[in-house]
């Protein structure tokens, strides 16, 4: 991709690259002098990009936006899109990562102008929020969206572990955009021209989310689990002052191996043309990310000592029940140099929501809808 664009196209960009979303593209195993080695993997139900492509083929929002107005994550939600709840599905053109116990691993994906385009962020965290990553040797295809952050660091693998808490922004990842000063500077700093090109032939430099494969899985099939966490925080939201809970996933599998040799000799999947990042080398400070498992302090944020309470109602909101007692602390790790604009400690968090039920046209208030929609919702915090 190069940056030849006319002063109206770059106009354009501004505040369009913002309107896209994020998934993972592909993973790489890190070798020892920080270069990508063997062969790239990917997500199960992968779909490339080009030809009759769509961002709804990979791109998995929670929660959805289908006009219920709902703010908040509930059970009802799926932690995988329908395509990639099952483990072991890829596509036989883009295999799985192979890797080894220990191994440092960059799940790589497009920035789509979270990064670069900050003034179209409007209420959003700084850093283009934060990404956890989970693994498990005993993936459930129905696994719940708030059920993942109970998992910690300390989890066992066959229950769930939290293995990395990340910022979206790698501190080096743009798209080429002239209208962005970020990406101009970025472009400059960290210029990633294609193979045989000189350097100003740019291209697209991809982010990365940087984790450790645990040095207690054994060989075989382990699911990881990519949830990026971008809510609109309360208080600077100007469509309503409790903020909006905005979550993407993309779920993958890695084969476990024990022998080195066996991911020099993985067999690459087929080529993303024109598409591909160029880039060899992961980020400088990959093993700190790898290493920060801290949960930010901004009750926006999902964790483990995070308490998902709804109570139903059909009349007014009830009182909320007393406070949980505060929770133990969590392990810390390393906050790397590109760490998100809050302070990092533990934090509780309850939601308590009242759900107002329109039960039909007979005995509904306000506008009529059908038998056991959802009608209205209130949300209270409590207890940080």
């Amino acid at each position: 991709m190069r940056s030849s664009l006319s002063c109206s196209a770059a106009a354009a960009l501004l505040f369009a690259g913002a309107s896209a979303h994020t998934w993972v593209e592909q993973m790489s195993v890190i070798g020892d002098n920080g270069s990508y080695v063997g062969a790239p993997g990917y997500s199960r139900g992968y779909v490339p990009r080009g030809g009759k492509f769509a961002d709804p083929m990979m791109s998995y929002l929670i929660p959805k936006n289908d006009g219920s107005g709902r703010i908040r994550i509930n059970q009802g939600d799926l932690l995988c899109r329908p395509e990639q709840q099952q483990a072991n599905s890829n596509p036989s053109d883009y295999p799985q990562l192979r890797a080894l116990p220990g191994s440092h691993v960059a799940a790589r994906y497009l920035e789509n102008g979270h990064v670069t385009l900050p003034q179209a962020q409007m209420a959003k965290p700084g850093s283009g929020g934060l990404i956890y990553m989970y693994a498990t040797t005993n993936p459930d295809p129905n696994m719940k969206m708030p059920d993942i952050f109970k998992w910690t660091p300390k989890g066992d693998l066959a229950t769930g572990r939290l293995l990395a808490v990340n910022t979206y922004d790698d501190g080096r990842c743009y798209q080429v955009n002239p209208a962005s000063p970020m990406s101009m500077e970025r472009q400059a700093k960290f210029p990633n021209p294609p193979v045989g090109q000189p350097p100003t032939a740019t291209h697209e430099s991809w982010c990365e989310t940087n984790f450790q494969i645990p040095e207690d899985a054994k060989a075989g099939t382990l699911a990881v689990y990519w949830v990026w966490q971008w809510p609109s925080l309360p208080d600077m939201n100007p469509n309503g002052p409790l903020g909006k809970d905005e979550m993407y996933t993309t779920c993958l599998d890695v084969q476990v191996v024990t022998d080195k040799s066996t991911i020099m000799q993985a067999v690459s999947g087929k080529v993303l043309d024109g598409f591909q990042d160029p880039r060899t080398k992961t980020v400088d400070q990959y093993k700190e990310r790898a290493a920060n498992i801290t949960i930010p302090s901004n009750p926006a944020f999902y964790g483990p000592n995070s308490n998902f309470t709804l109570v139903a109602s059909s009349g007014a909101p009830t009182a909320p029940p007393p406070a949980t007692s505060a929770p133990a602390a969590m392990p810390s790790g390393p906050v790397g140099p590109y760490g998100p604009s809050m302070s990092l400690t533990t934090f509780t968090r309850t939601n308590f929501v009242t759900v107002t039920s329109i039960m039909g046209a007979a005995g509904s208030t306000g506008a009529a809808a059908p038998t056991g929609t959802i009608g209205k919702r209130s949300l209270r915090f409590r207890g940080y």
